[in-house]
Parts: C-alpha cells; structure tokens; sequence
C-alpha cells in the first residue's frame, strides 16, 4: 500500500480505478477525461513503479537476512 501512496498522482489514480474498482480503461479514460493510450500508458506506468518497488524492498529482506 505504502508504493501505491507514493506513486504519481495521475498514475495512482488510473490503478485504483483499474485494480480496485474494476474499471476497463475506456471507461477510466471517459471518467478522467484522457486519451484511452495515456490511460493504458499510466497503467503501465503505475505497474512498472510497483514492480521496481517490490524488487527493492526483497533485496532489502534478502540483505537484511544475511
């Protein structure tokens, strides 16, 4: 939760709605008043940064361990 806090606005607010309202992004882009591309691109924005996030904090778990 604490990486979904810490991503771009714009970004944040795509994935919610995507992930936790089970909104298509068409309907994201018509709610938000985007391109269907912008909001596919902050999706997968909104993904990469999370991703990147997880790989941090194991190799943190996994240093710290040793």
């Amino acid at each position: 939760m604490r990486a979904i806090r810490q991503l771009p606005p714009d970004c944040r607010h795509v994935f919610v709605l995507h992930r936790f309202e089970d909104m298509p992004l068409d309907e994201i882009a018509a709610h938000l008043g985007i391109d269907q591309a912008l909001a596919e691109a902050r999706l997968a924005e909104a993904l990469a940064r999370l991703c990147r996030a997880v790989d941090e904090a194991e190799a943190r778990q996994s240093s710290e361990r040793k």
